[in-house]
């Protein structure tokens, strides 16, 4: 949905969510990857996952959004 590397985010890397999808933080390697998908619809309902990679290893949790 979002990717972030290089102190660059990529806002735009799925379509169906582009244009919606921000991180709260202007800087996430400061540690808050939190992030707002904006205009909810019933099919943005789904599974998704956060992964994050720094050194020493991958951190993921996934989670199911349910919009009515």
């Amino acid at each position: 949905v979002i990717v972030y590397s290089g102190d660059r985010a990529f806002e735009h890397y799925y379509e169906p969510l582009k244009g919606r999808v921000h991180f709260n933080s202007p800087d996430p390697k400061n540690g808050d990857a939190s992030m707002n998908i904006m205009g909810l619809k019933a099919t943005d309902t789904g599974t998704y996952q956060c992964k994050v990679k720094k050194v020493p290893g991958i951190s993921s949790r996934k989670f199911l959004l349910t919009v009515m």
